[in-house]
């Protein structure tokens, strides 16, 4: 568990309006599935990130996915509208920052300690223990035993 309100890229989920990560970030890449949901994409300058901003209710942000590489999802034209050099990997996240993309298990572990709950050996979740009414939470996914996906989470409410 962790105390600290989760955010990257000054995107705090729960939060944060959609408007305020385009102020942020840029306009980035729309997704958008037509149902008053919809998803920023965003690709650091050096290409070797994505980061990923969702919004549910009133286009408050509830989930922000920071993963390695480029999605294949993204079209040649697409990925040149997503870079944004606003947007940096190595940032960090977790208890001071200390952890990046590319962390071990054994780094996530000691920075944040035993996983709430596992999905499988290679899928950790975090609860935050300010939680009052809306849970938030941090899901790490692990590839060969490194951080190669890191999901921020707080349903809007």
């Amino acid at each position: 568990m962790f105390c600290w309100p989760i955010h990257f890229a000054g995107i705090v989920p729960g939060i944060t309006s959609d408007a305020q990560v385009q102020r942020l970030l840029g306009p980035g890449v729309l997704k958008s599935d037509g149902a008053g949901d919809g998803t920023r994409c965003y690709i650091d300058p050096k290409g070797t990130a994505t980061l990923r901003v969702s919004w549910c209710t009133d286009h408050t942000v509830c989930e922000v996915s920071l993963e390695l590489g480029v999605r294949p999802d993204l079209s040649p034209p697409e990925r040149r509208r997503a870079v944004s050099r606003h947007f940096l990997p190595l940032e960090g996240f977790g208890n001071g920052h200390a952890l990046n993309l590319g962390a071990s298990k054994e780094a996530v572990a000691q920075n944040l300690g035993a996983p709430a709950d596992t999905d499988g050996k290679d899928t950790w979740t975090y609860n935050a223990y300010r939680t009052c009414e809306i849970p938030e939470y941090l899901i790490f996914h692990f590839v060969a035993g490194k951080v190669v996906r890191v999901v921020f989470s707080a349903p809007a409410g």
